[in-house]
């Protein structure tokens, strides 16, 4: 129970960063939540995903969308290399159209 509260408080402050660090963060990330939930995708899947596009665009400065495949795929090749860092190979990549408005 304890690493439940942990990663949602974790997950909380990393939205809160992206939020308020990328201005287009938050407007995709409305659309993404909306998206998500008229798919009636589960808590974990909405909360991994939020937790993950907020590193992406918190790591290039930028909305997830306004990233190129070619650098997703270059961080995600670094972060499978870092043993200290969470691993984000699991992170998928059919929701990041949510960003784009596709």
């Amino acid at each position: 129970m304890k690493q439940a509260k942990t990663t949602q408080r974790q997950c909380t402050t990393v939205l809160s960063q992206a939020k308020k660090g990328i201005p287009v963060f938050a407007l995709a990330y409305a659309k993404f939540i909306e998206k998500t939930t008229l798919e009636q995708s589960s808590k974990g899947l909405i909360v991994n995903y939020s937790r993950s596009l907020a590193y992406v665009a918190l790591h290039f400065g930028r909305g997830p969308h306004q990233v190129s495949m070619e650098e997703i795929n270059a961080y995600l090749y670094s972060m499978s290399n870092d043993k200290t860092t969470v691993n984000f190979l699991h992170f998928g990549f059919g929701k990041f159209s949510c960003f784009a408005g596709q």
